[in-house]
């Protein structure tokens, strides 16, 4: 049965649960080398970032590190943590678009993100980046 006007009320609710739930701003999840991504942005920068790895230009990279901004209520999840050859670290966020969440992050990183905080997004096939800086840099 795939028409509601002909499901019962149990049935109905089975298939809400299992229909592919929609994002609001479009973002696809997407699996990339069996590991799951919020948006084919993100994926398109672990490809990227991998090639950095490959070329030594960074020594590593993670997903989603957590960081605490100010109370416990306030944790924010970025995409990627990066390590360059330098021993530089920075916080990578891919954007398409921001959140009022985002925007307040975005706020409270100059007083309480350990990093520079890196917004990505893509424009006319280009990575366009703005930089926020973190407490431990003197920017």
């Amino acid at each position: 049965m795939n028409h509601k006007d002909q499901m019962t009320a149990a049935e109905y609710i089975d298939w809400l649960a299992k229909r592919e739930k929609t994002n609001k701003y479009n973002a696809k999840r997407t699996v990339h080398d069996g590991v799951s991504y919020a948006s084919r942005l993100e994926v398109r920068r672990v490809g990227e970032l991998n090639i950095l790895l490959k070329a030594k230009e960074i020594i590593v990279w993670s997903r989603q590190p957590v960081f605490k901004l100010g109370d416990n209520v306030d944790l924010y999840r970025g995409d990627f943590l990066v390590i360059d050859k330098h021993g530089d670290i920075w916080v990578e966020d891919t954007k398409g678009v921001e959140t009022d969440i985002f925007k307040r992050t975005k706020r409270n990183w100059p007083v309480f993100g350990p990093y520079p905080l890196h917004v990505m997004k893509r424009k006319r096939g280009k990575w366009i980046t703005k930089i926020i800086e973190g407490v431990s840099n003197d920017g």
